[in-house]
């Protein structure tokens, strides 16, 4: 009889043991009146979401994945290399996450923060708490400008400036605040 083992993965990686994954979808909404009858579609969009997970490498086990964490002293010492580089580098991850023994690819993704920690308990391990954040990608598209289009729009039958400037009326009672301040500043020696 054949076993498969299904558990979630970082960048491909699996680690011993997870402790814990959270996971955080969100929206933000608007906290200003929303007209009835409106399209709420303009007052809340999606945030991008984000993956905790608590994991351990212990170095008294095997990998999950043969060699996976093969290369330097100590397992617990690769999976750390490697969870930095891939933390300061920036690479764009793909998390698999098995919820029964169904699996959801979330890509692209990056590690928001790494945070290992060690204890009396964990002295031939290494336990950290990695935080992955979704990265919202879109394509930028590049248009063609016509050169007459282009020397068209710098001149204008609608100028945006004038020679005058309206400055409204004034009361009589700022007029006399202003004539009392004109008169201090006046005084001034």
């Amino acid at each position: 009889m054949s076993q498969i083992f299904l558990k979630s993965s970082i960048g491909g990686f699996f680690v011993d043991v997870i402790f814990q994954e959270e996971y955080a979808f969100e929206t933000m909404i608007t906290s200003n009146p929303v007209q009835s009858g409106s399209n709420v579609n303009d007052n809340a969009y999606n945030l991008p979401y984000t993956f905790t997970f608590d994991v351990a490498v212990s170095d008294c086990l095997e990998s999950v994945i043969p060699g996976q964490f093969d290369g330097l002293s100590t397992r617990s010492a690769t999976a750390f290399a490697i969870f930095q580089m891939l933390w300061q580098t920036r690479v764009l991850l793909e998390v698999d996450i098995f919820i029964g023994n169904t699996m959801f690819p979330f890509f692209p993704m990056l590690i928001k923060s790494f945070k290992p920690s060690r204890s009396k308990s964990t002295m031939n391990a290494l336990r950290w708490t990695v935080v992955m954040q979704q990265i919202i990608l879109t394509d930028a598209q590049v248009q063609p400008v016509d050169a007459s289009q282009a020397d068209a729009g710098a001149t204008s039958s609608d100028p945006q400036t004038t020679d005058s400037t309206n400055t409204g009326t004034v009361s009589p009672i700022a007029q006399g605040i202003l004539d009392h301040g004109a008169q201090w500043w006046a005084d001034i020696p």
